[in-house]
């Protein structure tokens, strides 16, 4: 379905791929993903995201962001460069810019998740071959129930 055959007032979730091939200018999708999101700035999609996912672009941007700091690299080293005051400032700056960026879409509401969800999830994603929080992003229990139950 494409995006232009959904109702009038029908919400969307947007899962953090969208954003990061904006934030990080993917070249292969990052000017598909901006236009998606420019549509959300004008008001033509109501979008729907969550917790986790805001957590994830903004863990994910910083990372990218540290990255800079070493030829070698992994969670250990983003930890250790993070303790260097002028660093963490540096590259926690395009996570806080990305974040305001976020908050300031008045067609993008960003819902939480329930603790039966998120303890949930691994079971998902063991059945389906799935992340776990590809299951988290259900923002409907309801839908989720489903498919923990028939799915």
């Amino acid at each position: 379905m494409k995006v232009s055959e959904l109702p009038d007032g029908e919400n969307i979730f947007v899962d953090a791929n969208i954003y990061l091939f904006n934030a990080l200018d993917d070249p292969r999708c990052g000017e598909a993903s901006t236009r998606f999101l420019e549509n959300i700035e004008r008001g033509e999609i109501n979008a729907v995201t969550n917790v986790l996912v805001v957590n994830e672009v903004a863990f994910k941007i910083l990372m990218a962001e540290l990255s800079n700091y070493s030829e070698k690299f992994n969670i250990w080293i983003a930890k250790k460069l993070l303790k260097s005051k002028e660093i963490a400032e540096n590259a926690y700056k395009p996570v806080k810019q990305y974040l305001t960026y976020l908050e300031g879409l008045e067609c993008l509401e960003i819902t939480g998740i329930t603790p039966r969800i998120a303890f949930s999830s691994v079971a998902l994603g063991q059945r389906y071959g799935l992340l776990p929080s590809d299951f988290s992003s259900g923002n409907d229990e309801r839908v989720w129930n489903d498919l923990y139950h028939y799915g």
